[in-house]
């Protein structure tokens, strides 16, 4: 396991608060609204090509009272009125800003892909992660290239699902659509060794929570409201959902990026212990996701909505691993309608690898800590060598 090293920062009782709605506001399940913050680019032409995909089983599952105020009498001579009680009123705090101590990153890993841990080249020892936030709107589907991603976070946001997709082994040559950033996001980067984040840009506390995170070193902000000239709009969506990164351009961007470092542990001779799982599925907000195990390609393959997940050139979705980790969500100190995952602490997790499902606890301490990941004897549940898609469930 990569222990993130001899250096101690932001333990449990550090919680990011950053603001989770930006972007122009919250997106509604059935609705599609321009961002203020979004500015239109340059047009680009999408391309797909048909791959075959697998279908789902048939037996998928679908899943303030008014107050009144009081009042006092004040009587003339002549005429008795009611008037409103005094009301003393302050103007609302915006929510702290997080802070964080400085961070350097560690050295990086040679001789495997570190999200991956299969055998890479030595010039991917020094490449960053980078992290792009993925939209998950259903006029935001089907998604450019997200099945080439290392890793995979699905949170929930406002009655949708968001992704944090992270590339590392693989570059494609356009990745998107880019939505904007949550409160979630940043204790889970953190574990990542400095990675560079793609996103839209959103309102000024959550840009602010950005910055501050940057400016500590976490990660390095590649927003599309701070290197645009990277980014640009698909003339085949509307907006908010058509916005696309190069991930060279913005790679290139983020020179101080830390090199990838791996986030759990990886063992492909570990036999697990657990019931068969030829096909699960997966409670998040307002989609409906099945897995469905593949012997002969040794993936899961991903469905959702009733239908395989493809990326916009025909690659349905797929992982080596998928990881159930069962988390609270609070409402965002930035904006209560927004839930924000606590990925810190520990809860139950079901490790899903090698066609079997484990059962067992996940754990962090701090947010530059790996995920750690054990059954209930307190014995490490490693992943496989591959691709993994982390599901950030309700508790």
């Amino acid at each position: 396991m990569v222990s993130g090293g001899t250096i101690s920062l932001l333990g449990s009782a550090v919680v990011l608060t950053m603001v989770s709605a930006c972007s122009g506001g919250l997106e509604q399940a059935a609705t599609s609204t321009t961002s203020p913050t979004e500015t239109n680019t340059t047009a680009v032409t999408e391309t797909t090509s048909a791959r075959t995909t697998t279908s789902p089983p048939t037996t998928v599952r679908v899943t303030a009272p008014p107050t009144t105020r009081p009042t006092t009498t004040t009587t003339s001579p002549s005429t008795t009125s009611t008037l409103p009680a005094p009301v003393e009123t302050t103007a609302p705090e915006a929510p702290p800003t997080p802070t964080w101590p400085p961070y350097e990153p560690l050295p990086g890993v040679t001789g495997v892909a570190a999200l991956t841990n299969i055998a890479a080249s030595a010039d991917l020892a020094g490449v960053a992660a980078l992290a792009v936030k993925v939209d998950n709107h259903p006029q935001a589907r089907p998604q450019w290239s997200l099945s080439a991603a290392d890793v995979i976070f699905e949170e929930n946001v406002e009655h949708l699902t968001r992704f944090i997709a992270i590339f590392h082994s693989r570059r494609p040559d356009t990745i998107g659509p880019i939505r904007s950033a949550r409160t979630s996001d940043l204790n889970i980067l953190a574990a990542f060794n400095r990675p560079a984040l793609a996103w839209s840009g959103g309102n000024k506390n959550v840009t602010a929570a950005v910055r501050s995170a940057a400016n500590s070193g976490i990660l390095v902000n590649i927003s599309a409201l701070s290197i645009g000239g990277c980014y640009r709009r698909a003339s085949s969506r509307k907006v908010p959902h058509n916005l696309i990164v190069d991930p060279t351009c913005a790679l290139g961007a983020a020179p101080s990026a830390g090199a990838a470092r791996p986030p759990w542990t990886f063992d492909d001779a570990y036999l697990p212990q657990g019931s068969a799982d030829g096909a699960f599925d997966v409670r998040m907000d307002g989609v409906r996701i099945v897995w469905v195990w593949s012997p002969a390609s040794g993936q899961y393959l991903r469905h959702q909505d009733d239908r395989p997940h493809v990326s916009a050139d025909g690659t349905q979705v797929s992982a080596t691993n998928v990881v159930e980790m069962s988390v609270t969500y609070i409402p965002s100190p930035a904006d209560a309608r927004s839930p924000e995952a606590q990925t810190l602490g520990s809860g139950p997790v079901v490790v899903h690898r090698n066609g079997v499902a484990t059962v067992g606890t996940w754990s962090r301490n701090m947010a530059i800590d790996p995920f750690t990941f054990a059954d209930y004897a307190g014995a490490p549940i490693p992943l496989a060598g591959g691709t993994t898609f982390v599901e950030l469930v309700r508790a």
